[in-house]
């Protein structure tokens, strides 16, 4: 069974080893994020071990998808879609309307993810991400519609 919790200070440290294993960038500054309230910071629970989260701010009637995350051994079982599934009900429940994210070009399994989630590309940021350079497709989607 899985439990979609916040996030607190002492799971940091795991959060930030996941981050780490999938190739994203962990958050050094994380308590940054912990003490804003335009900040949402989730947990995915299973069995007592953290296996995945999402990070997203929230700004007026709008939200940004920063991470979302699985472990690799947790991914294809429907995790990812369940979390962001509960969120999308929450960012209702407080009035967002649209859910914006980012995603490397060449992140071909993140894509069809936000696909499958209903997520419909809107924009190309050329040369967006570094480290390789790399455009950043800008999906969205529109929560009434969900």
């Amino acid at each position: 069974m899985i439990k979609i919790e916040k996030i607190n200070l002492n799971d940091i440290k795991e959060i930030n080893k996941i981050l780490s294993e999938l190739g994203l960038i962990p958050y050094p500054d994380f308590d940054l994020f912990h003490k804003s309230d335009n900040f949402l910071c989730l947990k995915v629970v299973v069995d007592k071990k953290i296996v995945g989260g999402i990070i997203l701010s929230i700004v007026l009637d709008e939200a940004e998808i920063y991470d979302i995350f699985v472990r690799e051994k947790f991914q294809r079982e429907g995790i990812g879609s369940k979390l962001l599934n509960y969120v999308e009900g929450l960012l209702l429940k407080m009035g967002i309307r649209k859910l914006f994210l980012e995603v490397r070009a060449s992140n071909h399994k993140a894509i069809n993810f936000y696909k499958k989630n209903g997520f419909l590309k809107i924009g190309i940021r050329h040369n967006y991400y570094k480290s390789p350079l790399e455009d950043g497709l800008i999906f969205s989607k529109d929560l009434r519609d969900a």
